[in-house]
């Protein structure tokens, strides 16, 4: 034995300088109603086979997925990642959601007194002297056990129903009363005989591995939310997406307004893609939504009525952003002239021209030689003056601002210190000239774009140096840092950058002069 070295010499060892936290994936998420899914959850899967196992295939969930991941970008990229938040405009009963089961009734025939427990709310009670003896169907089966559950006091046990899904081979229970309360919790109890009775019936264990379609899923009880709230909250707790849509129920035009402007007033942050029909066309004219930044609309119909079946036009944005690498040279998307499986539903000048006029986005179609060439237009979005309202640009700068906040809080939380002095400064700017870097490289900012003199003016005011805009003009970016010290005493590093956004051509003009 010795003393041990330590004592004398400590040596730590830890890796320095690793990234706290990570750029957000700019996926989509699509804000659903399917009971299947548990209240205020968001779920992401990788591959359309996760959507299928978990949805099912007849669910407009995975029908969305399959246009989803089928998108190839002119890139050659297609999204690798897609997400759903469910959320409920109805109060809602708890619901168990039975696992994939292989039992038939000949596997509850010999049981005449099985039990096990059910608890809802708080409230357990034990659901015995089942007897299946004389079952001749899975659905047998579910009326003996709903029978006894209906013998317990009170609405959510007297109203409530048991149902056997044989497309989808599994039992379905669905509590008798809607909670007044957000939460209704609901779980299986340790007590039950015989030992496979919820094995067959597919509600074993505790259905914390929700997205496993062999597992059970126990979702509570809750009362309706505002579509916007929803929003909010699946923000708020998880923000790894970069476009949103609500699908199913139709929402009215306050309920997409009140969602628009709490997505505006997160600067920049999501992109609310939202479909509608041309007879809507007071709502995406009005005044006011046009004031209104960060959402764009698209038609499911024009000239080409009814909208076309199981198609999804408004989910183009969408699927663009979420394809669309932003490591890769000239990365940057005009979201115009991009092609997918969709029915173009506007044929006519006229009626493109009025759409284009409101900033109505479509999958539209022009002719060339007797052949329709179609793909999406226009890639507009709405906002007000100082609002970007190219998807292309809105989208770069949605880019770029996240890849900035994640270089500098990682600045934050790796060093001892940033002093407020010249070395404080220079280290911020470091930081974000490693995003601007990155950005000149994907085309995020663009580079030789020559400038109005309004925009020379403006850059000299907001920069305080009269040569910024040459800098911007021919570099692509004017970038300053500056230290400066709060009413309470805190010193803060503000940092300016002007860049010159990657504009897109939407049209080609041509002069033939014959001499």
């Amino acid at each position: 034995m010795a003393i041990s070295f330590k004592k004398y010499v400590d040596i730590v060892s830890a890796v320095g300088g690793a990234a706290a936290t990570t750029t957000r994936e700019l996926i989509g998420r699509l804000f659903t109603e399917n009971p299947l899914m548990p209240m205020n959850t968001t779920i992401e899967f990788t591959t359309l086979a996760g959507v299928k196992a978990y949805f099912g295939v007849q669910s407009e969930e995975y029908k969305r997925a399959l246009f989803y991941f089928s998108f190839i970008g002119k890139q050659v990229t297609s999204p690798k990642k897609i997400s759903f938040h469910r959320w409920t405009s109805v109060d809602t009963a708890p619901v168990i959601i039975g696992g994939v089961t292989e039992a038939t009734h000949n596997n509850f025939t010999g049981v005449a007194a099985g039990s096990f427990e059910l608890e809802i709310g708080g409230v357990t009670n034990t659901i015995d002297t089942l007897d299946f003896t004389l079952c001749t169907n899975m659905d047998d089966v579910a009326a003996v056990i709903q029978a006894r559950i209906n013998s317990f006091v009170g609405l959510q046990w007297t109203g409530a129903t048991v149902v056997w899904e044989a497309a989808n081979k599994r039992f379905v229970f669905t509590g008798g009363q809607v909670e007044l309360a957000n939460t209704c919790s609901i779980s299986i109890g340790d007590t039950f005989a015989p030992p496979f009775l919820l094995v067959a019936l597919g509600w074993a264990g505790n259905g914390n591995t929700f997205w496993l379609p062999t597992l059970p899923r126990f979702i509570y009880g809750a009362v309706h939310a505002f579509a916007s709230s929803a929003f909010a909250v699946s923000a708020d707790e998880n923000n790894n997406f970069g476009s949103f849509l609500f699908m199913g129920t139709a929402l009215t035009d306050e309920e997409r307004k009140s969602i628009a402007l709490d997505n505006d007033a997160r600067n920049n942050e999501f992109m609310y893609t939202m479909p509608a029909l041309f007879a809507d066309y007071e709502f995406f004219c009005d005044e006011l939504m046009n004031e209104i930044g960060g959402w764009c609309l698209t038609l499911l119909d024009g000239n080409v009525s009814p909208p076309p079946v199981d198609e999804y036009p408004e989910m183009m944005p969408m699927v663009i952003l979420a394809a669309t690498d932003y490591n890769r040279p000239d990365a940057s998307q005009n979201y115009m002239f991009q092609r997918a499986a969709l029915t173009p539903v506007i044929t006519a000048t006229g009626l493109s021209d009025f759409a284009d006029a409101c900033r109505a986005n479509y999958y539209g179609a022009t002719q060339q030689a007797g052949r329709l060439v179609s793909f999406y237009q226009r890639g507009y979005m709405h906002g007000a003056d100082n609002d970007a309202v190219d998807m292309n640009t809105y989208a770069n700068e949605m880019w770029l601002k996240d890849h900035i906040g994640v270089d500098l809080i990682n600045l934050l939380l790796a060093l001892g210190k940033i002093s407020a002095n010249r070395q404080g400064r220079a280290t911020v700017l470091a930081a974000v000239n490693s995003s601007v870097t990155l950005a000149l490289f994907n085309g995020v900012i663009s580079i030789g774009k020559l400038l109005t003199m309004v925009q020379k003016e403006y850059i000299t005011s907001v920069s305080g140096n009269p040569d910024a805009w040459r800098q911007v003009q021919d570099s692509g970016y004017w970038l300053d840092c500056f230290i400066e010290q709060m009413q309470n005493g805190d010193y803060k590093a503000r940092y300016i950058l002007i860049y010159s956004k990657d504009d897109a051509i939407r049209k080609i003009e041509g002069s033939h002069i014959l001499i």
